[in-house]
């Protein structure tokens, strides 16, 4: 069966995927292909902090990851609206989806080289297994605003 790491690491991969299908769409298909993105980068961000991040939150050892990680949510969600309200024409459109990929590749190695050691820890394998429905139920209910 499959944990709440796999699951995560899962959506870490379709994003990443969807940052090479951007780079390299014609210029009709950039604007559906960001939305795409950003309603699968909100939603997941969502999700994993109902459900992983509020469980590992209390725990000291990973407590400050967590922080971290939340504050990367943050600004992923800035760049993601400056990306939506920017036309796909413009010349620095492109720039600014890497930077962007840039930022979620970052966030993806701090918390799979770092959190999930520490989830490991703190979360028995079982835990982390039923996991796997609660995130899945809460990225499904994430209302993504346009």
């Amino acid at each position: 069966m499959a944990d709440i790491y796999e699951i995560l690491a899962d959506d870490h991969r379709q994003a990443e995927e969807l940052f090479v299908a951007i780079d390299d769409a014609e210029l009709p298909e950039r604007g559906p292909l960001l939305e795409q993105l950003r309603a699968e980068l909100l939603r997941h961000a969502e999700a994993e902090k109902q459900v992983f991040y509020r469980r590992l939150a209390a725990h000291p050892d990973a407590a400050a990851v967590v922080g971290e990680s939340l504050e990367d949510h943050a600004e992923i969600e800035r760049m993601l609206d400056d990306l939506v309200a920017m036309d796909p024409a413009s010349p620095d459109w492109l720039d600014m989806v890497h930077e962007l990929q840039d930022s979620v590749q970052a966030h993806v190695a701090e918390e799979e080289d770092e959190l999930f050691p520490l989830a490991r820890d703190v979360l028995r394998a079982a835990e982390a297994e039923r996991m796997v429905r609660a995130f899945r139920d809460s990225r499904r209910r994430v209302a993504v605003r346009s």
